[in-house]
């Protein structure tokens, strides 16, 4: 028959530490009570990565209904993921065009990957003949080298599409 274990505290058979009201007194004296010093409540601050994000949605959706869901190359009313706002000047090259709208325009799927992707040069020379005024405006800024936005910027202009999409 295996033996029983014996509470520490009260060396009482079948009952541990857990359990027993002598270990628990003196479990109690050995531990100070000292007031929970607490932190007033902050309010967080959304990241500018979030605030990018959020930004970033609501400027395509703008360029979407500003192009009537057409693709701008092929003329085809796109919709759903066949529908891409597409940047003409890649966010890789100049972040601080990432949220101009006149930067994106709306691809259907396939002459988004499968054209503007593949053969930039081809469809470089397409945007500049067919939008000359707006690739002058784009260069410009391009050349100017503005400053990414700060949290304030961007909280101010998802406020402002906000305002235009509704």
């Amino acid at each position: 028959m295996p033996k029983i274990p014996k509470c520490k505290g009260c060396n009482k058979e079948g009952h541990y530490k857990i359990n027993c009201l002598v270990t628990a007194k003196t479990v109690i004296k050995k531990v100070s009570i000292k007031p929970i010093k607490t932190k007033p409540a902050l309010k967080k601050k959304p990241s500018k990565t979030l605030l990018k994000k959020k930004l970033e949605i609501l400027v395509k959706d703008f360029v979407k209904r500003r192009d009537n869901y057409t693709c701008q190359r092929c003329g085809k009313i796109v919709e759903g993921s066949n529908c891409h706002a597409s940047h003409v000047i890649p966010v890789s090259r100049s972040g601080y065009l990432q949220f101009e709208p006149l930067n994106m325009k709306v691809l259907c799927y396939h002459d988004h990957i499968n054209w503007w992707h593949k053969h930039p040069i081809e469809a470089g020379k397409w945007f500049t003949d067919t939008f000359p005024e707006r690739w002058e405006y784009l260069r410009n800024l391009h050349i100017q080298r503005l400053k990414p936005m700060n949290e304030q910027q961007l909280i101010d202009k998802i406020k402002e599409y906000k305002d235009l999409l509704s």
